[in-house]
């Protein structure tokens, strides 16, 4: 099936191509490609372009809401918005799925640049591995020009982002800065102005603790930025969940990695799509250990409530959330309402601790059964904090 509308998806292109006058051809186009990290290379190859005095156009997730690499007809009318602007230099995100449907055709890269690959990401849509690997080996074979972030790990430079993840990042777009042929100075002067993308470790408070927020929504992603995390603070209080419709096996992992890092996880919603966000919530559970025994729901508490019962919480937002108690030492909660998770994150941090809510990163939406509805992390943080403690009603 998926090849039949990949098909479609070319004639798509093709079109889009032919009626734009093929702007992928007319300019140095750079793709950024891999499983995690792709957000923070493309910004900061952006940036070093712009520093280096070349006009540069730019197309990430920060872009769009939900979507890596734009549709078909989108990506060649942006190119060309591009090109008409005087832009000599693009820099995109390529995804793998963007990849096996044709929407990069017609493009010719100066330079693929490859994050990282993980085992276990997309594999609801190129059901192997192997498959997912080799979409993105495939995108580096037609570029004129590989760069991969190992060959310049011995580049110095300093940079104000957080984590040895981080540095990969930066050495993936040295990396392409170098191919380009920009000055080593230049490059490092870069470098250290550039500040992180919205969503990417995003320092939302400082004190008296500190509340960050992060897209990190893979395996990968969690090994590589709650460890760093953690380093920050006493605590570190974690906020997370999963999205619908995809990568389902990823989400025990998910639980399991939190548990190891994590004093206090929160599980909660994320973009359910078309799945029930209890059952996404279901799916996190079962990679969580022992150390996390118990679940509860809300800050209100029953003691004497026999293990595994339910019952239904009233939020001060309007949302009903299903407590569970599995009487335990609280340092694990289960929240399906979003805005409720945060809160009680919130009134739980202590000076010293970290919050860390992870996921949704920059999005302005969240689409909740097939519809999006407006939604912050950060404008949530800040709301919450000037906001006095609210009680819980019970139904």
């Amino acid at each position: 099936m998926q090849k039949i509308k990949n098909i479609f998806h070319f004639f798509e292109i093709f079109l889009g191509a032919v009626v734009f006058g093929f702007p992928g051809k007319k300019m140095k186009i750079i793709g950024v490609t891999g499983t995690d990290g792709k957000t923070t290379t493309v910004n900061l190859i952006h940036h070093i372009l712009t520093v280096a005095g070349y006009k540069t156009g730019i197309f990430s997730t920060l872009s769009s809401a939900h979507t890596t690499t734009p549709g078909r007809w989108y990506l060649q009318k942006f190119l060309k918005q591009c090109l008409d602007n005087g832009c000599t230099h693009v820099v995109l995100e390529v995804s793998s799925i963007a990849i096996d449907q044709h929407r990069v055709w017609g493009i010719d890269f100066e330079i693929g640049v490859l994050t990282n690959i993980a085992n276990n990401e997309h594999l609801d849509y190129h059901k192997t591995y192997e498959n997912y690997k080799k979409i993105k080996e495939d995108f580096l074979q037609s570029c004129k020009q590989t760069v991969r972030w190992e060959d310049y790990k011995d580049f110095s430079f300093e940079t104000k982002l957080i984590g040895e993840f981080n540095r990969e990042n930066c050495l993936a777009a040295i990396g392409a800065a170098k191919v380009m042929g920009i000055d080593d100075d230049t490059i490092r002067r870069a470098v250290l102005s550039f500040k992180a993308p919205s969503g990417r470790l995003e320092v939302i408070v400082r004190k008296p603790f500190m509340v960050i927020v992060d897209v990190a929504h893979t395996p990968q992603a969690f090994e590589k930025v709650l460890p760093e995390v953690k380093k920050l603070g006493k605590r570190l209080i974690h906020v997370f969940g999963c999205t619908g419709d995809r990568d389902k096996t990823k989400r025990p992992l998910m639980g399991e990695i939190a548990s190891k890092y994590d004093d206090v996880i929160i599980l909660t919603h994320e973009d359910t799509y078309s799945e029930d966000r209890e059952k996404i919530i279901d799916d996190i559970e079962k990679g969580i250990p022992p150390r996390h025994p118990g679940i509860f729901s809300s800050s209100w508490r029953e003691p004497e409530r026999p293990i595994g019962s339910t019952k239904k919480i009233l939020s001060p937002f309007g949302l009903q959330n299903d407590v569970r108690s599995l009487q335990h030492d609280d340092n694990y909660y289960r929240i399906s309402d979003r805005k409720e998770a945060i809160k009680k994150a919130l009134e739980m941090a202590k000076p010293g601790d970290v919050v860390i809510i992870t996921g949704v990163g920059h999005q302005k939406s969240l689409n909740i059964g097939g519809k999006e509805v407006p939604w912050s992390d950060q404008k949530t943080v800040k709301e919450l904090l000037s906001l006095p403690p609210v009680s819980y009603k019970h139904q």
